[in-house]
């Protein structure tokens, strides 16, 4: 579809000016000129609906722009935010289709998997399923193997929903404090390797306090499994 900037901005909710703002700092490239008209299309309109759920989870322009240019140009998400060799990355080898086919007898007529298809997730290319972005394989495979150990699917997405509002709160305080502290003493070269090392130290200090915090809830309390083998195996 064609559509005029007042189009785009009655789509998307958002201000003309908005619109332009975002023009002018990169993250959503120039209409094509049709005569005098200035003439958008779809692409336009899916970029702004990807920056408003960025935005939504936290991040900051200056992270989206990061995020967008990197992945134009090809890069998966995992390797824009420099975690692609980090030694938590997934078996880029490993076949997702395998994986869904072991926990979905049904296939990809399974609920689940339609799902995943709406939401841009999932893909299915004849009878196999792929993943649409290489950079999501982190968010597919939690998911599912929170369905091998039991989970229900709307548990386990009501579970991942709440994961990605506190996390989106933490990541726009990390943000936050990069833009005052960190940004505005670089050039833009110096600000992606800067953004790049801040993933890395944020990523290291969520994945501590997550993994002590699930350790004291899960482990610590009473009657839950390791405490009973520990009751159970310890000396009189």
């Amino acid at each position: 579809m064609q559509f005029s900037i007042d189009d785009l901005a009655s789509q998307t909710g958002l201000p003309s000016s908005t619109i332009r703002f975002y023009q002018a700092k990169g993250l959503l490239h120039p209409p094509r000129r049709v005569g005098r008209q200035a003439v958008y299309g779809d692409d336009h309109l899916k970029r702004l609906e990807l920056i408003g759920r960025l935005k939504q989870r936290g991040f900051s322009l200056a992270g989206i722009r990061q995020l967008l240019d990197g992945h134009g140009a090809g890069a998966s998400l995992q390797s824009v935010l420099g975690l692609a060799g980090s030694p938590n990355a997934a078996d880029p080898q490993r076949d997702i289709n395998d994986l869904v086919a072991s926990l979905f007898p049904e296939g990809i007529e399974s609920e689940a998997i339609r799902n995943a298809v709406e939401l841009g997730v999932l893909a299915v290319q004849g009878d196999r399923v792929t993943l649409v972005d290489e950079g999501l394989r982190p968010l597919v495979e939690g998911i599912l193997q929170l369905f091998e150990l039991g989970f229900p699917e709307s548990t386990a997405m009501e579970l991942w929903t709440a994961v990605m509002e506190r996390v989106g709160a933490i990541a726009s305080e990390f943000h936050q404090a990069a833009e005052t502290h960190v940004y505005p003493s670089r050039n833009p070269d110096e600000a992606q390797v800067a953004l790049r090392q801040l993933v890395q130290v944020a990523v290291s200090i969520v994945s501590f306090a997550l993994t002590t915090a699930l350790r004291n809830a899960l482990v610590g309390e009473e009657g839950s499994p390791l405490r009973s083998n520990e009751k159970g195996t310890s000396g009189p």
